[in-house]
C-alpha cells in the first residue's frame, strides 16, 4: 500500500481513473495525434485550447472535440490520444464528529487527463485552481507535465517510474536558475533573509504576475516552484513541482512522506510536516536537495 500512495503522490496517478503509464502504451505517440477535448464551458475550453497549442510539442494536435467525442475517436484509432480538463472527488473512510454524527469528507481533484479512449486514462496531471478560477499557467503546467514525463519516456525508452531518477539528474541545473516564488505562495512567518539563510540556490519573490508570466512566456534563466493539490482520502497531499521556465522541464518533484497506521480496524493516512499548500521551511530544505540532485 506505500507504493500505491508513493506512485500517486509523485506522480498524481490514482489507480481509480488513471493508470501508471507505460512506454508501450505511448510508443506511438510521436507518429500519432492528439484530439483536444472539451468540456462545454467556453472559458475553460478557450484556455485549454491556447495552452494546449503552446506547451504540447510531442506530436500534432489534430482538433478539437467535446470531451466524450474525443474519447470515443481515440478509441478506435491507435494513432489518436485525447487530451482533457477533468476532475474526480475522493473521499474519506467514514468518521464521527463531536456531535457523533457519521460523516466522509470529500476533495476535489482537478487534473489534465491523457486517454487513449480505452479504459483508464494513461495518465493525469493534477492542476492547482487559483480563487475557483482555472488559469493559464495551471493549465500549461499541467500540459507541460504530462509533455515532459512522456518525453523522458519516448527518448530514454523507460516507464514512468524510471522517469524520477532522470527528473533528479536534471535537479542541478537549478542551481543556474533563479527560483521565482510566488509572494502568496510563501510561507507569511518567513521573510527574505530567513529564506536565504534557509534555501541555497538563487531566488526572488515575485508577484502572481511575474511568476504567470515567466511560465506563459517560458522565461530564460529562470525556474517556478507551483504547488500541486492531490485529492487523497478525502484531504490533500501537497506535491511542490520545480521547472525551468523555458524548457519546462521537470527538475524536482517534492512531496511529504506518506504512511499508513490502522486504528479501529479502519485505515488512516499519516503524512510528514512538509504537507503545506505553501513554501514553508521544510518544503525549502526540500528544494536543497533538488539543487544536490537528490
Amino acid at each position: 500500500m506505500k507504493k500505491i500512495l508513493f506512485f500517486l503522490t509523485i506522480l498524481t496517478f490514482t489507480n481509480t481513473i488513471a493508470q501508471i503509464p507505460k512506454l508501450k502504451q505511448i510508443k506511438n505517440l510521436k507518429d500519432s495525434k492528439v484530439i483536444i477535448g472539451l468540456s462545454g464551458y467556453e472559458d475553460v475550453d478557450e484556455n485549454l485550447v491556447r495552452m494546449v497549442n503552446k506547451f504540447w510539442d510531442l506530436c500534432p494536435i489534430s482538433e478539437a472535440l467535446p470531451m466524450e467525442e474525443a474519447i470515443g475517436k481515440a478509441k478506435d484509432n491507435d494513432n489518436l490520444y485525447a487530451i482533457y480538463l477533468s476532475s474526480y472527488e475522493s473521499q474519506s473512510f467514514w468518521k464521527y464528529g463531536l456531535d457523533n454524527i457519521k460523516y466522509k469528507s470529500l476533495s476535489v481533484q482537478y487534473f489534465i487527463g491523457f486517454s487513449s479512449g480505452s479504459g483508464k486514462a494513461i495518465m493525469i496531471s493534477g492542476i492547482p485552481v487559483f480563487n475557483d478560477e482555472f488559469t493559464d499557467e495551471s493549465i500549461a503546467h499541467g500540459v507541460n507535465y504530462i509533455n515532459q514525463i512522456f518525453g523522458m519516456m519516448l527518448d530514454n525508452e523507460v516507464n514512468a517510474m524510471k522517469t524520477l531518477g532522470l527528473i533528479k539528474e536534471k535537479g542541478t541545473l537549478l542551481n543556474d536558475r533563479i527560483l521565482y516564488m510566488p509572494e502568496w505562495m510563501v510561507d507569511k512567518k518567513l521573510d527574505e533573509n530567513e529564506i536565504s539563510e534557509i534555501y541555497g540556490g538563487q531566488f526572488k519573490i515575485v508577484s502572481d504576475f511575474e511568476w504567470s508570466r515567466a511560465i506563459l512566456n517560458k522565461k530564460e534563466g529562470v525556474a517556478y516552484s507551483i504547488i500541486i493539490p492531490a485529492a487523497v482520502g478525502g484531504a490533500y497531499v501537497f506535491q511542490h513541482h520545480v521547472c525551468d521556465a523555458e524548457t519546462g522541464q521537470v527538475l524536482g518533484i517534492k512531496y511529504p512522506k506518506p504512511a499508513f497506521s490502522i486504528s479501529a480496524g479502519i485505515k488512516s493516512y499519516n503524512l510528514s510536516s512538509a504537507n503545506k499548500g505553501f513554501i514553508a521551511k521544510k518544503n525549502l530544505k526540500q528544494y536543497n536537495d533538488i539543487l544536490k540532485g537528490k
